[in-house]
This record gives C-alpha cells, structure tokens and sequence, in this order.
C-alpha cells in the first residue's frame, strides 16, 4: 500500500508580512556619468573637458535641470579655449573632472572642477549636494532658519584660521578684508556639501582665502556650532 501525505502550510497575514520584509527591493539607482566630453591638442594648448550627467532621478525635470547646467559650463569653457587659441594664445590648457564625494542610500554629493593652466594653473570646484528620497537639490540656506548662519560659520572659519596658523607656521590665510567675499551667502552657496558623517563642510577654492600653495582649502562645521540656526536635523547631525 501506499501513503500519500499531503502538508498543507496555512499562511497568515503576519507569515506574509514578514516574508515580505525579506523581498529585497529595487531601489532606483542615481549616478553620475561622463558626458559630453571636448578634446583638443596643439603644441603649446590642450582641452580635456568631460562633463558630469547624473542619471536615474525619478524627477527628470531636475534631472534635466542639473544636467543643463553641466553641459552650459563645458561649452563655456571650450568656447573660451577656442577663442584663446584663435588669437594665437600660447601656453594655455583647461580641463575639467568630477566625482562622487558621497553617493548614500538618501544623498548625492557631486564634486566639479575645472583646471586653467597658462602661467600658472588655478583649480575652481563646485558642489551640489541632492536628496535621492525627496528628488530635489538641498541649497546651504535650506538648512538654516534665517540668514545669521553666515555671520556663525564666519567667524567659527576665521578662529579655526588663527588657530591653525598659532600652531602651524606653514599655514598662512588672507586678512579678514579680504576673505570675505569668499565669505558671502551667494559664494558659500555653491562651496559647501554635507559629508558621510552628516556634517556641513565649507569649501574655499585656491587664493580665495589663502596663498595658492595651500591649495583648495575645507573647514569641518560642527554640529554645535550651528545647531541653534539648523531647521532641523534631517541633514545635518
């Protein structure tokens, strides 16, 4: 003889759910790629120009709008190259790159740097910092509750400054005079990200705020400092 057994399994709404927190989900994937990309070369000038596009926004619009801008500023550049040669300008080349600083399941920090080379070579970066979750790009002035988080992170910048030169005598940064255009709520606009600890970094570009030797130059914000002015914490820790 022979016994067939049959197991019936009874699935309840609970035995679902938790079946269900283990499906993994396909989350929309956000990168950034190269696009168009400029290249010229001649004995005494040179263009390698390679424009950032992210891809995988769920917002195209924005995507459309980050990407425009992208694109705007790699023509610029290669109409000024172009121009600059067709005087018969020697000694010149410019170059563009980016990166990903932080690409996080909720932030994307991206990281533009243009290169112009002809005495001497002087780098320029640019930051965006996106919200992935919301699709929407986060301004500096977005994260604070009025305009008096320029004056707190001026002046915390400018003690950190005369710290670092009482201890360092390889370190040197401009008067206050003259630093602080670079100190604007406009310029700080497109000089600042928020970093893997969720921390507001200030970025300054070379001879913004010092000798060209020091290079681009950051300041680490902390979270106390500004905590007071925050709107709240959802970027910001």
């Amino acid at each position: 003889m022979i016994c067939l057994i049959f197991t019936f399994t009874v699935v309840t709404n609970s035995t679902v759910a938790n079946a269900m927190r283990n499906v993994p989900v396909l989350n929309q994937v956000v990168a950034v790629l190269t696009g168009q990309t400029y290249a010229d070369k001649s004995k005494n000038t040179e263009a390698d120009i390679k424009t950032p596009k992210v891809e995988g926004l769920a917002d195209s619009e924005l995507e459309k709008q980050i990407n425009d801008h992208y694109i705007k500023t790699s023509e610029e550049l290669y109409k000024e190259y172009k121009s600059y040669v067709s005087k018969k300008g020697e000694h010149y080349a410019v170059s563009s790159s980016y990166d990903e600083i932080l690409n996080t399941e909720r932030l994307l920090v991206v990281r533009f740097s243009v290169e112009k080379t002809m005495a001497s070579s002087y780098t320029e970066n640019e930051y965006i910092t996106l919200d992935k979750k919301e699709q929407k790009l986060i301004g500096l002035h977005n994260l604070f509750k009025d305009g008096d988080y320029t004056t707190i992170i001026k002046n915390y910048i400018l003690q950190e400054m005369k710290n670092e030169m009482k201890h360092d005598p390889n370190k040197v940064y401009w008067d206050e005079s003259e630093i602080s255009p670079a100190m604007t709520a406009e310029n700080l606009e497109n000089h600042f990200y928020i970093n893997e600890k969720n921390k507001l970094v200030i970025m300054f570009n070379e001879y913004d705020v010092a000798p060209g030797y020091m290079g681009p130059i950051g300041f680490i914000i902390p979270t106390k400092v500004i905590e007071d002015e925050l709107i709240n914490h959802d970027y910001i820790k």
